[in-house]
């Protein structure tokens, strides 16, 4: 063992390198000088052990809300660290310029068929709504709606020529303007009208003079004779 023997005649604070070690002694003179102070110095001891090496591990990471500081906390030992961080959300930017339009995609397979018309039907058959339910729909025969009056009128009805607008009795009608009729053959014999033209295909005289005299028919021409 060695000693060291330090002598101060001031007050204050010596530091005193020891050989043969690596470590320094720092004094403090508290008599009133002069004084001395007798230290003895052990001898060092065997080395110790190497200890087991530290780790650090990242454990979880939590978005915090914008603005906020930034966390670090241990969630693990001083000799194996667990650090679990929190990093504030940046703040949005502005909005960025419209880009380009991108070239268009490839055309995606064809999805089921949807609700819509019902399927069925035949000619003549019109789409019904069955409820309320959108598509809910089903093919019918229409149906015509029954005749509720005529003329205004309902019940038995018997309809008169007056009923109707722009009709002529059958019996005695009085026609106006050019009616028409069919025309009977030529040598026809019976109650049938005779229109103009079965008239004229008959032959009949229309040029015979009209002033009072008296004529005859030669060649095609009238001929005036004299009555006694």
């Amino acid at each position: 063992m060695s000693s060291i023997t330090v002598t101060s005649e001031v007050l204050g604070t010596l530091t005193v390198s020891v050989e043969g070690t690596d470590s320094t002694l720092a004094l403090s003179v508290l008599a009133t000088a002069p004084a001395s102070l007798s230290i003895e110095l052990g001898t060092p001891g065997a080395q110790g052990p190497a200890g087991t090496a530290a780790t650090i591990a990242a454990g979880t990471t939590t978005t915090l809300s914008p603005g906020s500081p930034a966390t670090v906390t241990n969630a693990g030992t001083s000799s194996a660290a667990v650090f679990n961080f929190g990093i504030p959300q940046g703040t949005a930017g502005s909005t960025g310029s419209t880009g380009a339009t991108g070239a268009t995609g490839a055309t995606g397979a064809t999805g089921a068929t949807g609700a819509g018309v019902a399927t069925g039907g035949t000619t003549g058959q019109v789409l019904t709504k069955v409820s309320g339910t959108n598509y809910d729909t089903t093919w019918s025969t229409p149906t015509p709606a029954p005749v509720t009056s005529v003329a205004g009128r309902t019940g038995a009805i018997v309809l008169t020529v007056a009923d109707v607008s722009g009709a002529a009795p059958l019996a005695s009608p009085s026609l106006t303007g050019d009616p028409t009729a069919p025309t009977p053959a030529t040598n026809d014999n019976d109650t049938s009208i005779a229109t103009t033209a079965f008239v004229k295909v008959q032959g009949y005289i229309t040029d015979a003079p009209s002033d009072g005299s008296y004529y005859m028919r030669k060649d095609a021409a009238w001929d005036a004779v004299t009555i006694y």
